[in-house]
């Protein structure tokens, strides 16, 4: 297992375990020494057979054996990758690209070397250049994680994924609307490279063990439990939006607006940037009760949140198949939800959900809710089976050796007879 981000640690690590638990496959991994952003929960040195990391960031030199390293990576003649956007510009940048590289030659090239299947997750481009290392006909499978594709561009970031597109053996995402964006930007003719897999989520296991404790938690966190509980968005990126889903919370009428309480998590990026501080202003400003939730939570904690929640608004950006929002309806919350976003999968499942055009248009959504509640929560009552059945791990390790298989054991799983599927 390959860690292409920073970020992607925590679900990673999940994702190992799970496979690993499976009993068929060894699983090392190469990751990030200090990941960020979704926490990890289990120690990956017991995850993994073997865990080595990322060279990390060149520094400048402490000492003269420091100083003899950095010069003679800069006097190597050795490729480097091309800059892209958030890379340092200029000679600084070339000689941190060429010292990162150079250390990662040496000190991990021929330690990723004899295996039988590589799998790299998120398309970020910034260390697709990994992928080079690689020997030439080994087994290797790219997942997607969704903003790696659609907030890429530029002609370097397009040059990195196009050239991982097509070392690839195996391209995952989580929806068919990410697989029709992936081959509209890199070629139809990688389709038959494509399968449609989720990430399976551990909240999900966990929910139905703590069903009878949803006022208990919002007694602990410090709201009422005989509030209507809204949880807005899943973290505090700018992406969320959340300071306009505040704007239009204020715009509620009052006799609504009296009876909800707000769940703000900022578990995933900290609460200290001033963007963060702006979201409590702008919470303060709905004349609504609020709980910033800025303390990382267990896993069993994750669980009483989504059973906590009554109501669930989630319009980002951009997204492939959000874990927090799968939760979030199998514990029975209400969702609303943008129309952008690439939830074919859950319409077709026959899911129960809001959605709205724009932003704006959650004041009249949620109004309509919460006037009649009750019978919006009745409506919601299939939507846990369904939604184990799409990032329950139950269902899909098995999805993710048939992947596996295809490429490892082609005799005894042959290839579908629908591209993509």
């Amino acid at each position: 297992m390959m860690e292409g981000a920073g970020f992607t640690a925590g679900i990673v690590t999940s994702f190992a375990r799970a496979i690993g638990g499976c009993g068929k496959y060894q699983v090392d991994g190469l990751g990030f020494s200090e990941p960020a952003g979704i926490p990890v929960n289990d120690r990956r040195e017991e995850i993994y057979g073997r865990l080595l990391h990322f060279p990390p960031p060149p520094k400048p030199p402490e000492d003269l054996s420091q100083a003899l390293r950095t010069a003679l990576a800069l006097i190597s003649p050795s490729h480097v990758p091309i800059p892209i956007a958030d890379e340092h510009r200029g000679l600084r940048g070339y000689a941190q690209r060429r010292v990162f590289w150079q250390n990662f030659r040496s000190k991990l090239r021929e330690r990723i070397r004899g295996y039988d299947l590589y799998h790299w997750h998120c398309f970020l481009p910034d260390y697709l250049p990994v992928l080079d290392f690689l020997p030439s006909p080994a087994n290797l499978i790219v997942t997607l994680w969704g903003s790696d594709v659609y907030r890429s561009h530029g002609v370097a970031e397009y040059t990195r994924q196009w050239k991982a597109a097509r070392r690839a053996s195996r391209v995952t995402m989580a929806t068919p609307e990410l697989a029709d964006l992936f081959l509209s930007k890199f070629g139809r003719d990688l389709e038959n490279k494509l399968r449609i897999i989720s990430y399976g989520s551990d909240v999900v296991g966990l929910i139905d063990r703590f069903r009878g404790e949803r006022d208990s938690f919002l007694r602990r966190i410090g709201v009422a439990p005989e509030r209507i509980t809204i949880l807005v968005g899943h973290n505090a990126s700018p992406g969320n939006q959340q300071e306009s889903m505040f704007r239009a919370i204020a715009k509620v009428p009052e006799h609504q607006r009296s009876l909800i309480a707000l769940l703000i998590p900022m578990t995933y990026t900290g609460s200290t940037s001033p963007h963060e501080r702006q979201i409590r202003e702008c919470a303060e400003n709905c004349g609504v009760p609020f709980r910033v939730l800025d303390q990382r939570l267990s896993l069993d904690d994750v669980a009483r949140l989504r059973i906590a929640t009554d109501i669930m608004i989630h319009v980002p950006i951009s997204d492939q198949f959000s874990g927090a929002m799968c939760e979030s309806l199998v514990a029975g919350a209400v969702l609303i939800t943008g129309a952008w976003l690439p939830y074919r999968r859950l319409r077709e499942s026959g899911v129960c959900f809001h959605e709205v055009l724009r932003v704006e248009d959650i004041s009249a959504k949620l109004t309509d809710i919460l006037v009649r509640f009750e019978a919006e929560r009745l409506r919601t009552r299939n939507n846990a089976e369904i939604v184990k059945g799409l990032v329950g791990w139950q269902s899909i390790v098995p999805q993710w050796t048939k992947a596996y298989d295809e490429l490892l054991c082609p005799e005894i799983a042959p290839e579908p007879t629908e591209p993509g599927k």
